[in-house]
């Protein structure tokens, strides 16, 4: 993806809320709920994408193997994958 990715992933979300007719305020906050993921996930040195790699690869792992998933270079559980 390109470096300026977190404008495109909040534009189609904030898109896709607007398409399910959501209210204002439910948009502002789900979308600021966003900005407080990606803050929390830059401090640990990750990103959205990061965290959108590691969702789509959790929907996509074995569920009932007993090992937890981590992403790449984290401490503890197993490796998502490439």
């Amino acid at each position: 993806m390109t470096p300026d990715y977190r404008p495109s992933l909040v534009r189609s979300f904030e898109r896709y809320l607007r398409a399910e007719n959501r209210s204002e305020h439910t948009i502002a906050s789900y979308l600021e709920s966003l900005r407080q993921a990606e803050a929390f996930l830059a401090g640990r040195g990750r990103s959205l994408v990061d965290a959108r790699r590691l969702a789509r690869r959790l929907q996509a792992a074995p569920l009932a193997d007993g090992h937890p998933v981590s992403l790449p270079g984290e401490s503890g559980g197993q490796a998502a994958g490439p």
